[in-house]
C-alpha cells in the first residue's frame, strides 16, 4: 500500500526552492517524500488547487515568473500519475466548517488544506506549527510531517 500525503503551499516552495530562491522550510525527510513521489510514484500526493491560487497571490512578479510557475511546476506535476491536483468540493467545504477553533487562527487557505487531509485521511506535508499544534490536540489527520 502507498503511503499518501497532502502538501501545503510552503512544502511545494520548498521542493521548488531553486526556483522561489528561498530556503526549504521542511525537513530533509519531507523533501525526500516529494523527491520520491515526483520522480518514482512511491507515493500519492495531493495538492489542493488552493496552493497554486496563494503560489500566484503571493508569488506573482512579472509574467516571466509566472511561466516559470506554470511550465516548471504546475505542467510537471499534472502529468504526474499519482499526482493529484484537486478543487474544492463539498466534502471538503463540510471540513472546513469544522475547523473553527479561534485559538489556532488558521487563514482560509490553511483551512481548505487542511480539510483537503481530513476528507482523504492522508498526512500533510507542512513547516505551519498551527497545524500541527491543532493535529496534536483533535488527531484529524494520521500525521504531520515537517
Amino acid at each position: 500500500m502507498k503511503d499518501n500525503y497532502v502538501l501545503d503551499t510552503n512544502s511545494l516552495i520548498s521542493y521548488f526552492r531553486d526556483i522561489f530562491k528561498v530556503s526549504s522550510t521542511i525537513s530533509q525527510q519531507a523533501l525526500n517524500i516529494i523527491d520520491d513521489a515526483f520522480n518514482n510514484s512511491k507515493y500519492k500526493i495531493i495538492i489542493p488547487s488552493i496552493v497554486f491560487i496563494e503560489l500566484f497571490k503571493k508569488w506573482y512578479k512579472d509574467e516571466e515568473f509566472l511561466a516559470k510557475i506554470r511550465y516548471d511546476i504546475f505542467q510537471f506535476l499534472r502529468d504526474k500519475e499519482n499526482i493529484a491536483i484537486l478543487g474544492i468540493d463539498r466534502e471538503v467545504l463540510e471540513n472546513l466548517i469544522l475547523l473553527n477553533n479561534i485559538q489556532f487562527n488558521f487563514d482560509n487557505h490553511d483551512k481548505l488544506i487542511l480539510a483537503t487531509a481530513m476528507v482523504y485521511q492522508y498526512s500533510l506535508i507542512s513547516s505551519d506549527g498551527r497545524i500541527a499544534a491543532y493535529n496534536n490536540t483533535n488527531k484529524v489527520i494520521p500525521a504531520i510531517i515537517s
